[in-house]
C-alpha cells in the first residue's frame, strides 16, 4: 500500500515486529490447493449451513453450487437430485 497511508504503515509494527507493508504475499499457487478446505471442519459446517439457507428459499442452484467453493461434487449433485 503507498500513497498517504505509507507513512503511518512504516511507523506500524506487529507483534511479531515485522512491518504490515513486509509481510509476504501468499503465491497464487497456493490457492489453487483446496485440500485446506476439505480438512477445515469449522469452513465445511459453513458451506453445510448456507447450503441449506439457499435450499429452503428455493435457491437449488446456489444451494448446489456453495459445495462447489469445496470441490464437493457428491454433496453438489445430492442438493441437486434433492430439489
Amino acid at each position: 500500500m503507498a500513497g498517504i497511508f505509507r507513512s503511518v504503515l512504516d511507523k506500524t509494527r506487529s507483534k511479531d515486529g515485522m512491518n504490515i507493508v513486509d509481510r509476504p504475499v501468499p503465491k497464487a499457487e497456493e490457492f489453487k490447493d483446496v485440500s485446506f478446505a476439505t480438512r477445515d471442519e469449522q469452513l465445511m459446517r459453513m458451506v453445510d449451513k448456507e447450503s441449506e439457507t439457499y435450499f429452503y428459499q428455493g435457491k437449488t442452484l446456489q444451494a448446489a453450487a456453495a459445495y462447489l467453493t469445496l470441490n464437493n461434487f457428491k454433496r453438489c449433485i445430492q442438493v441437486l437430485l434433492r430439489s
